[in-house]
């Protein structure tokens, strides 16, 4: 069922110590659901790690602005949280996909699935995972989410 686990950094430490790497198991159970895709985005728009059925469509260079994009859309919408509140996700169609971006902490999660899937129950299952993380590990001083 689980096509690939691939793991990004600039050294092997940084792969060994980054908390998605810890965090990026748990999210199996999220592919079983009907996700395709699912990654870790950093504060610098990086994909930091991802695990994936059906990889996106996208060359490399694509793939980045992308993630780029989406960390871009999450920062600039943190300007806000003080008057609105914070965003909980932002929800994206693009023909028979749905890319929803869930901000968490300096981390933006990122699941691609199919048009037809329910949105809200990965939602809520990729939030249940975030909370029992935080409760073990910290991605950074403070979680919003």
């Amino acid at each position: 069922m689980l096509r690939e686990i691939s793991t990004f950094g600039d050294s092997a430490l940084e792969q060994k110590v980054s908390p998605a790497n810890s965090f990026l198991p748990q999210a199996n159970s999220i592919l079983e659901l009907g996700v395709n895709y699912f990654g870790i985005i950093n504060q610098q728009g990086k994909l930091e790690a991802v695990i994936f059925k059906n990889d996106i469509n996208l060359s490399k260079e694509k793939k980045d602005m992308l993630c780029m994009g989406l960390r871009l859309q999450s920062s600039m919408q943190c300007d806000f949280d003080e008057e609105l509140g914070p965003v909980s996700y932002t929800i994206t169609e693009r023909n028979n996909t749905k890319f929803v971006s869930i901000p968490f902490s300096s981390y933006t999660i990122l699941t691609v699935m199919n048009k037809e899937i329910d949105h809200t129950t990965i939602i809520k299952k990729t939030k249940v995972i975030l909370r029992k993380f935080n409760g073990k590990k910290k991605f950074s001083k403070s979680m919003a989410y």
